[in-house]
């Protein structure tokens, strides 16, 4: 699925603003616990914190290795430096169902308290994205302008 996308804002801009969607709607579910039970929002946040890692990434004008959400936070890290307590709460989301995992994959839901902790690390995460978005220099020289990314000007198509 495909979600809105503008062909005039650079990729990295719509992923921030697809994670910002996904995290709103992890954090607005429990308002209605009959459609957002517990391991649906568990599944949108896993999407928001993925969302915003390689959104990280492409502003830096480079692609992730690894596809699982620690991988994600490895290569980030290495980009812009994330603190070891949130790369490590990052792989306790992946870790709680194992998402990536063709051999061990098991579906649970997580408790309140649980979620609650992983939806603080995807705010946090947010925090760290736009952060390095807004304090450190892009890797790719070749993109202007890469931090007014609420404004950003439209580019030609």
């Amino acid at each position: 699925m495909k979600l809105l996308t503008n062909p005039r804002r650079p990729e990295w801009v719509q992923l921030i603003r697809e994670g910002d969607r996904f995290l709103r709607t992890a954090l607005n579910g429990s308002r209605r616990p009959q459609i957002f039970n517990n391991e649906l929002r568990y599944g949108i946040l896993a999407m928001a914190v993925e969302k915003y890692l390689v959104g990280v990434f492409r502003y830096h004008g480079t692609m992730p290795e690894g596809h699982t959400l620690g991988s994600l936070a490895a290569g980030a890290d290495r980009i812009v430096p994330m603190a070891a307590r949130l790369r490590a709460a990052i792989q306790r989301i992946e870790d709680f169902q194992e998402l990536c995992s063709l051999e061990t994959y098991h579906r649970k839901a997580p408790e309140n308290g649980e979620l609650s902790r992983m939806l603080q690390t995807g705010e946090e995460v947010r925090g760290y994205a736009t952060g390095a978005l807004s304090t450190t220099e892009p890797i790719a020289p070749d993109i202007a302008d890469r931090r007014n990314f609420l404004t950003c000007p439209p580019t030609a198509p």
